[in-house]
């Protein structure tokens, strides 16, 4: 008899201890995944009197996401019955303290569903338990393609969810990161939703934008929001307070339902300094900037395109860049405004109308461009109508105004270009220019003005000032008639310089293009694409300095010498002009300074070499400052008689006596 009660009881104790730790734990797990519709496991538990302690509760994600953690909890509190309307095991209130809360998103899919039933997991009951989740660390990861990753982020939040249905959040110091370029800071927010509703009301305050390593680009900020199955929008204000605190106005919305969504900004008086780590490479200053910024764009999830309309009004610029001026321009202020679409498959930007000021000036462009390791793209940006020529030359910035003051136009300006690129080949890029009505000079700038005499003619009279020193005309001593040069001298300088010098108006779009094509495919402005036209108003009015300032400044005097000089008196000044060396200024001075010769005496092997030369004579001089050639040189030389050779300039025996001539430098 003993020994059967012994048995009974240890059967009792097994039976007890395996429905413990086998059967209890599933019911649980089974339990709560019913009642929040998400697979569930616990770690341990601890039984207490009408209530269970869960250890390690781990709940996964719904698809695609379940294989993935939603929430972690290191302790959970079960109470069970003992509430009008709940049966002996009906879970009555469930209490968690601490863990973490991982919210993942891609496209329309969530890891979150949030679905809290009654009991038999059958919808709406009155026996729902009551959920509270306090101090809980929240992340949340969202990638829609194409567009910037979302990452959230609150170190303290709590949750708590009625018997009847409704839902209360509360987040303090709420992070959103947008794609590591924007982050948005919220020190308080909200999330309610009523009793067997599906919408879900959140507002937030004391937020923030803020540009990594930039600091903070709005202050103030508040948000409201409502959302549902259906769709939702969230709002975007901003809490006006002292002048210079922030943007005058900013207003933002967007608007998503179930396949589709609708974003809009307004925004006047945004202060930009916010964005200077951006474009500190290009040399631009926002320091003291503003904007007004109208966007608009709208997608539906399953297209990859999304159309956009944006205008922005920026004040305050100041720019400076070595490329464009050694001076900074300061205060700049324009204008743009774009109607496109982006594609989030290929990355493409289409803009099917744009127009823009600057410098009170208007400009249209359309086109597209695919970024990327290799973009490529088309672009074309020109005049929606002719420009008035008077108003042009008083719109021009004051250091490009400067070398043509005095300079007066009538009549007006079109304009009209477009450029095609593919990284992939440079080679191959595009490019086209037209200019169409032209503008009337009536006025010549001073500058060429008062040098216009001798510039005409080269028996003029002497200029005044410090051009007396240039060799212009016979008054100067190293001054050297053009019929006076050797043949193959001119022909070398054209070769390298200039090969269609006869035959274009003072600019060689071919030549810019090549030029262009190169300095792309290297990243830096190497190459130039002046026409010999251009180098005679360089170093007749202006610095030698390579920036866009100067560049706008060479066009318009090319422009006004094209139409003044005749073609042969532009060469006669260039090649008595042009810098070779140290000190060295014109071909005579070259030819007794390389050589100790007379320009007569050249050789085409010798005047090959001072052709050469014009690409950078500083510093080519320098290579031969022990009047040594090496063989590298003497092959660049070579492929330059050739280039002369099929063009028509010299004879082939022209070429064979070059390449058995020795070349000899004397020591610079």
């Amino acid at each position: 008899m003993i020994a059967a009660a012994g048995a009974a009881l240890l059967f009792v104790g097994v039976a007890t201890v395996l429905a413990w730790q086998v059967w209890l734990p599933q019911w649980i797990e089974s339990r709560l995944g019913a009642l929040i519709g998400h697979r569930v496991v616990v770690g341990g538990l601890t039984p207490g009197f009408w209530r269970i302690d869960l250890r390690e509760v781990l709940v996964f994600g719904s698809a695609p996401f379940d294989r993935e953690i939603l929430a972690r909890a290191p302790r959970v509190s079960v109470a069970f019955g003992r509430r009008p309307g709940y049966r002996l095991w009906t879970p009555s209130a469930i209490v968690i303290d601490g863990g973490d809360l991982r919210l993942l998103g891609s496209g329309t899919a969530l890891n979150l569903a949030v679905r809290v039933t009654g009991p038999h997991g059958t919808g709406v009951r009155s026996a729902r338990p009551t959920i509270e989740w306090r101090g809980v660390s929240v992340t949340g990861l969202y990638q829609l393609p194409g567009a910037p990753r979302l990452a959230a982020r609150a170190a303290d939040a709590d949750l708590a969810i009625a018997a009847d249905g409704g839902i209360t959040a509360r987040a303090h110091a709420a992070v959103l990161d947008i794609g590591g370029t924007m982050t948005m800071r919220w020190g308080q927010l909200h999330a309610d939703s009523g009793p067997g509703s599906s919408a879900i009301d959140v507002r937030a305050s004391d937020g923030s934008i803020e540009i990594p390593a930039g600091g903070t680009l709005v202050d103030r900020l508040t948000l409201t929001a409502r959302g549902s199955r259906e769709g939702g929008e969230v709002t975007l204000g901003h809490a006006a307070g002292e002048p210079g605190g922030g943007p005058r106005s900013l207003h933002a919305t967007a608007q998503v339902l179930a396949s589709t969504a609708h974003v809009t900004i307004d925004t006047l008086g945004l202060r930009l300094a916010a964005l200077q780590p951006l474009l500190r490479r290009l040399g631009i200053d926002l320091s003291g900037a503003d904007a007004d910024v109208r966007a608009e764009a709208s997608f539906a999830f399953e297209r990859p395109e999304i159309p956009f309309d944006v205008a922005v009004t920026a004040r305050g610029l100041d720019l400076h860049h070595p490329a464009l001026d050694l001076a900074p321009w300061r205060g700049v202020a324009g204008s743009a405004h774009a109607l496109g679409s982006y594609d989030r498959s290929s990355g493409r930007i289409a803009v099917s109308s744009g127009s823009g000021e600057a410098f009170g000036l208007p400009i249209t462009w359309r086109g597209w461009i695919e970024p990327g390791a290799e973009p490529r793209g088309s672009l074309s940006v020109g005049t929606s109508e002719p420009l008035s020529c008077g108003a042009l030359a008083l719109a021009l910035p004051a250091r490009v105004a400067e070398p043509l003051r005095g300079m007066t136009l009538r009549g007006w300006l079109g304009l009209h270009s477009t450029i095609s690129f593919d990284a992939a080949n440079w080679d191959d890029l595009g490019l086209d220019l037209t200019l169409r009505p032209l503008c009337q000079t009536t006025r010549e700038p001073d500058a060429l003005a008062n040098l216009l005499p001798t510039l005409s003619n080269a028996a003029g009279p002497a200029p005044k000032g410090g051009a007396a020193a240039l060799p212009l005309g016979r008054y100067h001593p190293d001054f050297v008639p053009l019929p006076a040069m050797p043949r193959h001298l001119v022909a070398a300088f054209l070769t390298a310089e200039d090969s269609h010098f006869y035959q274009h108006r003072g600019f060689d779009l071919e030549m810019i293009r090549r030029a262009l094509a190169h300095d792309l495919e290297v990243g830096t402005a190497a190459r130039g694409a002046s026409t010999v036209t251009q180098q005679v108003a360089k170093n007749l009015f202006l610095s030698p300095h390579r920036t866009f300032t100067r560049k706008l400044g060479e066009t318009v005097l090319a422009w006004r010498l094209h139409q003044l000089l005749r073609k042969d008196r532009t060469l006669e000044l260039y090649l008595n002009l042009i810098e070779l060396g140290p000190g060295i200024r014109g071909l005579k001075a070259a030819a007794r300074a390389y050589f100790g010769k007379d320009l007569p005496a050249l050789t085409a092997l010798e005047s090959a070499h001072l052709a050469a030369l014009t690409p950078n004579p500083l510093g080519l001089s320098r290579r031969f400052r022990d009047g040594q050639v090496d063989d590298g040189w003497l092959h660049r030389l070579y492929d330059l008689l050739a280039m002369m050779k099929r063009s028509g300039r010299i004879s082939g025996a022209d070429l064979a006596a070059a390449r058995n001539e020795r070349l000899t430098l004397r020591k610079i």
